[in-house]
């Protein structure tokens, strides 16, 4: 039975990530053009977005953070209820390019349309807050940690779906340091739930250097 066109582009999707970690991202990069050429003349746009995603992971692999942008805005722009590709695209905003407003708009976004999911929210809140603080908005960024842990961890399941790059920010800053406390805590609850050892070991550290 002769392969469908779709299921051949993603194959080639699916080698292009394989070559990607073996590090030959010039292979992978002449694969990804031959897919996106077709996707677009097809006016596959689910593919067409897939593929501009993986050109994002490309030429972030590669360092070069203001074309990954673009293929991620691209994607977005497709499919801009997509929550992954706004918390995708948000972090290259927030780590190379400081565009923090938009930043908070985008994760606003992903909270309004996913408010029951509660891994999304823990992670667009943890991108909101990162934001206010690097915008000197300390109050707001203490606030975005106090939702992100709404509830406790323990409807994320595991430690994994953890981001602990707001709260490490705001301890060197000595900003909401109980808020922080609180968080460690509730990580280090969850990891030990969990059985995660790393975490439990992560978290123990951290709250043996950053007492209540």
């Amino acid at each position: 039975m002769k392969a469908q066109p779709q299921t051949i582009r993603q194959k080639n999707l699916q080698k292009a990530f394989s070559l990607m970690q073996k590090k030959k991202l010039d292979q992978a990069e002449s694969l990804l053009e031959s897919v996106l050429k077709e996707a677009e003349a097809k006016k596959d746009l689910m593919m067409t977005a897939l593929t501009c995603s993986a050109y994002g992971v490309l030429y972030k692999l590669k360092k070069e953070f203001r074309k990954a942008w673009k293929f991620y805005e691209r994607a977005e722009k497709i499919y801009p209820e997509e929550p992954s590709l706004k918390l995708i695209s948000g972090r290259l905003l927030v780590d190379y390019f400081g565009q923090y407003d938009t930043v908070v708009r985008k994760m606003d976004k992903v909270i309004e349309l996913n408010p029951g999911n509660l891994v999304l929210l823990h992670q667009a809140l943890t991108l909101k807050g990162i934001a206010h603080l690097r915008q000197g908005e300390k109050e707001k960024a203490v606030e975005c940690l106090k939702r992100s842990m709404d509830g406790g961890f323990e409807p994320l399941k595991t430690c994994v779906n953890l981001d602990f790059k707001l709260v490490e920010e705001l301890m060197k800053k000595k900003v909401g340091t109980d808020a922080c406390h609180e968080f460690l805590e509730k990580a280090n609850a969850l990891s030990r739930k969990s059985r995660e050892a790393p975490f439990q070991k992560l978290t123990k550290r951290l709250l043996d250097h950053f007492p209540a």
